[in-house]
């Protein structure tokens, strides 16, 4: 009796001897289908060539076969249209277009090889001249075209509608003090940058805390920022005709940075205001993280409390002292600090930045600086 490893042995080889059968009867079956149907469609062919008709008689269809060329002819043929003058030349060689005060005319030459009949070389000569006009007209419509240059527009910047969240919030009567560093004051691009130089009395502020989201799904803010409405008084520089107007104000009202005002209700300023025009929108579209919107709750905006203010107490205004400190004229109307001390703000008593000036001494200094 087989032991256990020798019927297995043989049940392998059994097992292979019949896969090896199958395979040689598959190889066979695949040859002598191939052979088969190489024969078939051979046949096919040979059945397909025996019964198509073959004809000697083909009549001319126009149709154009190559020739041995034998004698070069010259066929000219010429066409006359009595349009608008137009002169055009094509950079084939076998065509060529002229044209006069009188009308357009078109002079075909075509260089073509002795045909079997005269109706095929007339008819190919007819074919090559109207390509010929077709292609003179065409490129004549385009030079027309270049020659008149689309017009040029200029439109302002759009900026999207990020539907920033603004949330108003009660003013904190606690007042913070903050240093603050500020950037070179530059007289000659506060005047080219400033819209609207006015008096007014503040009549209402409003503060708010304004947040977004950013396309990463990030969120910025809050930040606290302040809407003024004024009473507009005298205007020095620019126009509106809005008796009373909202300033854009950059931060809390109850913030206090160094060498700045404080704003208050009721109070008398003289106000260095930009508009959102052209130059503010390319700003902001230069910029895709700053997305305050505040052009949507003001109509002008001010930078800062130090120099874009001016207060005014009993007559007597305190100004920001870059835009005199470099003029004698103006110089010498400053008021002494001592004599309107009663009159001028906590904040300009404790900096040196700024000079004193009776209102309608201002007014005229003003008018001056932006006279120009």
């Amino acid at each position: 009796m087989k032991n256990y490893d020798e019927r297995i042995e043989s049940i392998f080889r059994k097992y292979n001897e019949k896969l090896e059968a199958k395979r040689r009867k598959s190889a066979l079956v695949r040859r002598t289908v191939f052979s088969v149907s190489g024969c078939c469609a051979a046949a096919i062919v040979g059945i397909f060539v025996w019964k198509m008709p073959h004809r000697t008689d083909i009549t001319d269809s126009g149709l154009i076969l190559p020739q041995e060329p034998t004698t070069s002819v010259t066929d000219e043929v010429t066409t006359v249209n009595t349009t608008a003058p137009v002169t055009t030349s094509d950079r084939a060689d076998t065509t060529k277009t002229t044209a006069s005060a009188n009308g357009t005319s078109t002079t075909v030459r075509n260089t073509a090889t002795t045909a079997k009949t005269t109706d095929t070389a007339v008819r190919t000569t007819e074919m090559t001249a109207a390509a010929s006009t077709s292609a003179a007209q065409h490129e004549t419509t385009i030079r027309s075209t270049e020659t008149t240059p689309p017009p040029v527009t200029t439109t302002e910047p759009v900026l999207p509608d990020y539907n920033t969240e603004w949330n108003e919030v009660e003013i904190d009567h606690m007042i913070k003090q903050m240093s603050a560093m500020y950037k070179p004051f530059s007289l000659e691009e506060t005047i080219r940058e400033t819209d609207l130089v006015f008096s007014g009395t503040v009549i209402g502020r409003k503060e708010y805390e304004v947040q977004w989201t950013d396309d990463k799904g990030e969120i910025w803010g809050p930040y606290r920022n302040g809407v003024i409405e004024v009473r507009v008084g005298d205007i020095y520089y620019g126009h509106t005709d809005k008796e009373i107007i909202r300033i854009y104000y950059p931060n809390s009202f109850s913030l206090k940075n160094t060498g700045s005002f404080l704003i208050n209700d009721n109070q008398e300023y003289i106000f260095m205001a930009n508009a959102f025009d052209a130059d503010f929108l390319a700003k902001k579209a230069a910029n895709p993280n700053d997305r305050f919107e505040q052009h949507k709750h003001a109509d002008v905006y001010i930078n800062g409390s130090r120099s874009d203010i001016m207060p005014v107490t009993n007559g007597i205004a305190s100004v920001f002292n870059g835009y005199f400190k470099d003029n004698e004229e103006a110089l010498s109307k400053a008021l002494p600090k001592e004599e309107v001390i009663d009159s001028i703000p906590d904040e300009a008593l404790s900096a040196n930045w700024f000079l004193f000036y009776r209102k309608e001494d201002l007014t005229e200094l003003l008018m001056e600086l932006f006279s120009g």
